[in-house]
């Protein structure tokens, strides 16, 4: 798939052939889209009605970016699925018009059927932060919702600490990448995962079945799941971590990290794939 990434205006990629460290952003996030597509199909994640009825699949992608997610997932389901609704949200006009770019690239080298009524692909404005836009979006029935948010915080920025190459520092927006310090914080909330605790919210607004978060690492991994554990949402799903490739079997005895709770309360968290650990999965109790 034909992915322009925003590192200059003639730099167009294949996203299966980007090189350096935005290589590793895109192969993983990549490698769980395609996943989360193929638990649609399976019906593992949706249940089978979803590639026979009128109900079809919904998915909304908070903080976009230049469309990788939506592209994928749309592109993975666009001849499995009757009806679709995929949305790319983001705040960046830049962001937004290099999705858009996306879109229409890929319609034209044949690798996208173009979008229908039935099956839509929509990039749009919507500040994840405004309820107001959050408000106007619960209209419709979502049924996954996605974030690759900004998650890198000040330190890292500045100095790198070996998680982030000076490339990505001199090329990728800021805004992509760390949250900006005027966000709202919640107590005890770390400032790099203020867009968790926010998505959190939001998900137990939108009500979707399923909830993939990009994270950054292990660290970060177990700190949303301290704000999930945290959050009434927990009260009525279930969560498992997955690592780059969640399709490959990492070790043959179930893996589980272990998640304890200000108060002590202890919470065993299963891990699937192979690799780093890169996301955190919730899905409804009443739906799985």
């Amino acid at each position: 798939m034909w992915m322009k990434h925003g590192r200059g205006e003639n730099r167009g990629i294949w996203m299966t052939f980007v090189k350096k460290e935005g290589a590793a952003c895109l192969f993983k996030t990549e490698a769980y889209t395609f996943h989360l597509a193929n638990l649609v199909k399976s019906g593992q994640l949706l249940g089978q009605q979803v590639r026979e009825n009128g109900h079809g699949v919904n998915l909304i992608d908070f903080c976009t970016g230049t469309g990788c997610i939506p592209l994928g997932f749309f592109s993975s389901l666009q001849h499995s699925v009757k009806n679709m609704t995929v949305r790319g949200v983001d705040i960046s006009p830049v962001a937004l018009r290099l999705a858009q770019e996306n879109i229409a690239r890929n319609v034209e080298l044949q690798t996208l059927i173009k979008p229908t009524r039935n099956k839509r692909l929509d990039i749009t404005t919507a500040n994840v932060f405004s309820d107001s836009d959050m408000q106007q979006l619960a209209v419709t029935r979502w049924d996954i919702l996605v974030s690759n948010p900004p998650y890198i915080s000040e330190d890292v920025w500045h100095h790198g600490r070996g998680q982030l190459g000076y490339s990505v520092r001199k090329y990728e927006p800021r805004l992509a990448l760390v949250p900006a310090n005027n966000l709202p914080c919640p107590s005890g909330c770390n400032a790099a995962d203020v867009f968790y605790a926010r998505l959190l919210d939001i998900s137990e607004l939108l009500k979707p079945t399923a909830v993939l978060l990009e994270i950054g690492d292990e660290d970060q991994a177990l700190r949303v799941l301290q704000l999930y554990f945290a959050h009434p949402i927990a009260q009525s799903s279930r969560v498992e971590v997955w690592r780059d490739w969640p399709d490959l079997e990492g070790t043959e005895d179930p893996e589980f990290i272990v998640v304890e709770e200000s108060k002590g309360e202890k919470h065993q968290v299963p891990v699937k794939g192979d690799g780093r650990i890169r996301s955190v999965l919730i899905c409804r109790l009443d739906e799985v």
